[in-house]
Formats: structure tokens, C-alpha cells, sequence
């Protein structure tokens, strides 16, 4: 029976607490980030609201509002992809999502 405590309390206790201290921090930021990104929706959503309904369907017919969307989805899909290639190790050759893909940019 000593064996079995002694095999738990220095392997699997260890292994558990890295496993929740790694999980926890991602969890946190994913969560966190997603909270902000949510913020700036409703801040924008807000700032849409109060302005006046012509100059609201001018900038649908933009389609200023999908952009908006776009561009907030966007940043969350660029949070997981480095969260993806970081937790799988580094990639050998970094790519820039700002730049583009491939090219002398």
C-alpha cells in the first residue's frame, strides 16, 4: 500500500497539477480576450445606435457593419492559430499574419 501512495504522490500529482496549471492559463487568456473582443462589439453596436438612421444605412450599403464583424472574427481565428502553434512547439519559419503569406512583402 506504501508503494501505490508513494508512486501517486510523486508521479500522477505532478503530471495533474501541470496539466491544470497549463490548461488554466489558456483557459484564462482564451476567455479573457474573448471577453474583449466582445466589449468592442458592444461598444461599436452602441456607437451605431446613436447615430442618426440615414447615415446607418449608408454605412449598411458599405457593408461597414460586416466588416466590423469580419475584422473582430478575424482576430479571434489569429488567437487560436498561435495558440495552436505554440502548444504543438514553435514553427520553423514564422509567418506573419499582418504581411501575408508568401512574397518579398
Amino acid at each position: 500500500m506504501g508503494y501505490i501512495l508513494t508512486f501517486i504522490v510523486t508521479t500522477i500529482v505532478p503530471l495533474a497539477w501541470l496539466l491544470l496549471r497549463g490548461l488554466g492559463a489558456g483557459v484564462v487568456t482564451y476567455f479573457g480576450l474573448d471577453l474583449l473582443i466582445d466589449y468592442l462589439g458592444d461598444q461599436i453596436q452602441a456607437n451605431f445606435d446613436g447615430m442618426p438612421v440615414a447615415m446607418f444605412q449608408m454605412l449598411s450599403l458599405m457593408g461597414i457593419p460586416k466588416a466590423i464583424n469580419i475584422a473582430l472574427s478575424f482576430i479571434t481565428v489569429i488567437m487560436v492559430v498561435k495558440g495552436i502553434t505554440y502548444f504543438n512547439g514553435r514553427p520553423k519559419q514564422s509567418v506573419s499574419f499582418w504581411k501575408g503569406f508568401g512574397g518579398t512583402s
